[in-house]
């Protein structure tokens, strides 16, 4: 998943250093967000680690466009999908009765399409706006334990507990921008909201005992940093690697 995001992205940053006007910067970002609404019933707070690319029009406008993909990760699981496969003390045992550690860790990711807007403070610094869209999956990761053999919970039949979801989403930031003198330092930080229009993608899950294919928002706000790399700027004919 990651390698693919990474091809994409990369792909689409070729096609702006080729058309760029004034400046193409890569933004390498990482956050961490707490779920809104229904989801806090499911996961606690995550991370957010995310790259993009992002074209700066001619004439100092303000104006990017920009393409990007995050990984969402963390290790509180409130759901306990596999509370039916558990004795009555809470344990779960492998095939040689020896109790099992099994992990439940969240997952998911994103693609975004954006267009930001900057409004200068002073020469270096601005407040910057962005809306965009895209899509988000997340589920539940059921992590195995290395030392002992769980047959209901191996390979293909994890995806009958996970809670798989995907669907389109919203997205909005706004925070703080700083660009040094001769872009040697360039920076932002501020907070950021997702809204995804998700449904189950599950024709079956086991502890439910029926289809996962309903349709539920699911929402984060966050605070994300990001730094920023220009890497061609057309306005002084120099590129920064």
């Amino acid at each position: 998943m990651a390698t693919r995001f990474l091809i994409f992205i990369l792909a689409i940053f070729s096609l702006f250093s080729a058309t760029a006007q004034r400046s193409v910067a890569l933004e390498f970002s990482y956050g961490v967000q707490a779920p809104i609404g229904r989801l806090t019933d499911r996961f606690g707070s995550n991370f957010v680690a995310e790259m993009g690319t992002f074209l700066y029009p001619a004439g100092g406008s303000g104006w990017q466009l920009g393409l990007s993909g995050a990984l969402l990760f963390g290790d509180r699981v409130k759901e306990d999908v596999l509370e039916s496969l558990r004795t009555s003390q809470g344990f779960l045992y492998g095939n040689d009765k020896s109790v099992a550690n099994i992990q439940l860790r969240m997952r998911g990711w994103r693609t975004l399409l954006v267009l930001g807007k900057d409004w200068q403070l002073n020469e270096v610094s601005g407040i910057q706006g962005r809306l965009g869209g895209g899509y988000l999956s997340h589920k539940i990761r059921i992590q195995d334990d290395p030392q002992t053999y769980v047959p209901q919970v191996h390979g293909d039949y994890k995806r009958g507990y996970d809670r798989l979801e995907g669907g389109p989403l919203l997205y909005a930031w706004t925070g703080y921008r700083y660009r040094g003198s001769n872009n040697n330092l360039n920076f932002s930080i501020g907070l950021e909201g997702t809204l995804a229009f998700t449904r189950g993608q599950r024709s079956f899950q086991f502890d439910l005992r029926k289809a996962y294919l309903d349709r539920q928002p699911s929402a984060w706000i966050g605070l994300k940093a990001t730094w920023v790399l220009i890497v061609l700027d057309r306005s002084t004919s120099q590129n920064w690697y």
